[in-house]
């Protein structure tokens, strides 16, 4: 990493530093530049930005603007396009990118580029053959020491911590929530919720401890949740998928 000290100006509508050799410091390989997440494909198109690491994320509206290797994002706010400065990719129409790259003025049109580094600052998503969710994990104190992770069929789908708000893709089948603390007393009032639409169809928290589990249908599914162990009072031996309902001789009922 270098760090460049410098004038600022403006050449061909790029805005530039106008530095010489001694202007450059070498910093170290033990450093890492935080991108700028930006809230949408048109707050891209801002001079300020120019030349700043940046993350955005869009569908791919044009593969091929130019004919010279720039495409196209949109997140419906309006679109960004991406340069082939650093890394050849072919990108698909309908599918989501997220992108992690410095900006500038487009060398084809007058709105900006983003160039990504390498395909590892290129995070390509199918569009959703499911049903699109939105996850929440919000409302209450020391978020910082609450992280979580969302499983089906062995997979994990979806992680984080709090406060969070995010998007996935779902489909039917049975899920299960590992809920974790940090300090080990529960999520204090943070709520860990899936909605469909404005509809909400599934809310938990950790109560209490250092880690939780829960498990929920999304959809249809053959599963049949219960309690699977069969030391418990109220053992079911029809159940496919344990729903943390068990209780035993001596558990207070209160």
């Amino acid at each position: 990493l270098y760090q460049v000290t410098g004038t600022v100006d403006e050449y061909n509508l790029l805005t530039e530093l106008v530095c010489g050799p001694d202007d450059l410091t070498y910093v170290g390989t033990d450093y890492y530049v935080d991108p700028i997440i930006l809230e949408s494909t048109n707050s891209a198109n801002n001079e300020a930005l120019e030349g700043v690491l940046v993350t955005v994320n869009g569908v791919c509206t044009d593969d091929d603007v130019s004919d010279y290797g720039q495409w196209e994002i949109d997140d419906g706010t309006g679109p960004v396009q991406v340069e082939d400065h650093y890394v050849s990719y072919q990108p698909t129409l309908g599918y989501s990118y997220g992108l992690t790259g410095p900006m500038g003025q487009s060398s084809y049109d007058v709105i900006y580029e983003i160039g990504p580094s390498d395909s590892a600052s290129i995070v390509e998503t199918p569009p959703c053959e499911g049903t699109v969710v939105d996850i929440v994990c919000d409302y209450g104190s020391w978020q910082s020491e609450v992280f979580w992770f969302l499983h089906t069929g062995g997979d994990t789908i979806a992680s984080g911590g709090a406060p969070w708000y995010m998007t996935a893709c779902m489909y039917d089948g049975s899920y299960t929530l590992d809920m974790h603390d940090a300090y080990g007393d529960g999520w204090n009032g943070n709520m860990w919720e899936l909605w469909v639409d404005d509809s909400l169809v599934y809310s938990v928290t950790l109560e209490s401890g250092d880690y939780g589990q829960a498990s929920f249908v999304f959809g249809e599914t053959e599963d049949i949740l219960g309690c699977t162990d069969p030391d418990a009072v109220n053992y079911n031996p029809d159940a496919t998928l344990d729903d943390g309902s068990c209780y035993y001789d001596g558990d207070s009922c209160s």
